[in-house]
């Protein structure tokens, strides 16, 4: 996981304390001196015409790994797959990265670039299948674990897809749902696209998840590039990663009745070109877009620097009082559009 500092001028980006962007306002990181001793430059989060301004929240703070560790045009026709049905299919569609549906998965520690923690299963029921990511909150613990895949290059790992490839644009699509007695709204980190440097150290990171106190899932970026170098070193990252920008979304995926129901998550980021503040991250639920920023600066100059990790991490905020359930199925990565009627 990382976050980016923008180049050029000197700029105070947001913090995770940082309150978000009123109603109805661009969503902006402002100018900080939130990294110590690191030089960045403004990037702001603005709007499309079909997406709201988030209230005046918090933005989600950035998770932990573990317990101490061109805006997208929706008039695209490029998909990811052409008829609509379950599992991954075999072959991969051309532009697909990687398909992971959960099933038949023997040894998840040597299947997954990194599985840890208690909460985490391979249970279910899925999305019409025997098995999905399964993650339970124990009361009183904020963190259940962490499952990674990997692809693109960077540092070796388990099953890594197309490891000499760099990709600047990224379509992830997910399946998400929570138990019948879900005591709360979002149930925290959803899923995270990640670029990490040679070493294993965090980046930038675009991420979907959903706060406690609302059903709505936020886009959000972060970073942890100045200028020319990653400033993050692989131990507690996310201590370092800079708050780029985020929005909350429309659409209450996680209110009762519908939060039990399988709801279709797109989340879609491009890069900076480096040395501009031209990146952006989006989301789309349904098939409906549903929150965007952008002019973000992910990467500041690098252009070696691409994503290559997808995490489904576990952290909430604010720990349940019982044990609850919640569920991530059918996850596709892409390098071209997805839309929630393509294969699975």
């Amino acid at each position: 996981m990382a976050a980016l500092l923008l180049l050029g001028c000197s700029f105070e980006s947001l913090s995770a304390s940082d309150p978000a962007v009123s109603d109805d306002e661009t969503a902006t990181s402002s100018e900080t001196d939130a990294v110590d001793g690191h030089d960045s430059s403004s990037s702001s989060a603005t709007q499309t015409d079909s997406a709201t301004s988030g209230p005046d929240t918090d933005p989600p703070a950035p998770s932990t790994s573990g317990p101490s560790e061109t805006d997208a045009d929706p008039s695209d026709d490029t998909t990811g797959g052409t008829d609509a049905e379950l599992g991954c299919p075999d072959p991969l569609p051309d532009a697909w990265i990687l398909c992971e549906d959960f099933e038949d998965i023997d040894d998840p520690s040597s299947h997954f670039a990194w599985w840890a923690g208690a909460g985490i299963a391979l249970e279910g029921p899925g999305r019409e299948s025997p098995t999905a990511f399964e993650v339970t909150h124990f009361p009183g613990e904020s963190w259940s674990g962490v499952a990674e895949m990997r692809f693109g290059s960077g540092p070796a790992a388990n099953n890594v897809a197309q490891p000499d490839a760099l990709f600047d644009e990224i379509w992830v699509r997910f399946h998400t749902r929570v138990d019948d007695g879900w005591p709360v709204e979002g149930p925290g980190d959803l899923v995270e696209l990640e670029g990490i440097d040679g070493a294993g150290a965090m980046a930038f990171i675009s991420r979907a998840s959903a706060t406690q106190d609302a059903p709505q899932v936020w886009s959000g970026a972060y970073s942890c590039v100045g200028y020319d170098q990653v400033y993050c070193d692989g131990v507690e990252d996310w201590v370092d990663l800079t708050w780029l920008g985020g929005q909350r979304g429309q659409a209450a995926v996680f209110a009762a009745p519908t939060a039990q129901e399988w709801t279709c998550v797109v989340m879609h980021a491009r890069l900076n070109t480096p040395g501009a503040s031209d990146g952006m991250m989006e989301v789309r639920v349904n098939g409906v877009p549903d929150s965007q920023v952008s002019n973000l600066n992910y990467r500041g100059v690098l252009d070696e620097l691409g994503f290559n990790r997808i995490g489904l991490p576990t952290f909430m905020e604010v720990p349940l009082q019982q044990t609850h359930q919640r569920f991530i199925d059918d996850v596709v990565v892409s390098e071209e559009r997805l839309d929630c009627d393509d294969f699975i």
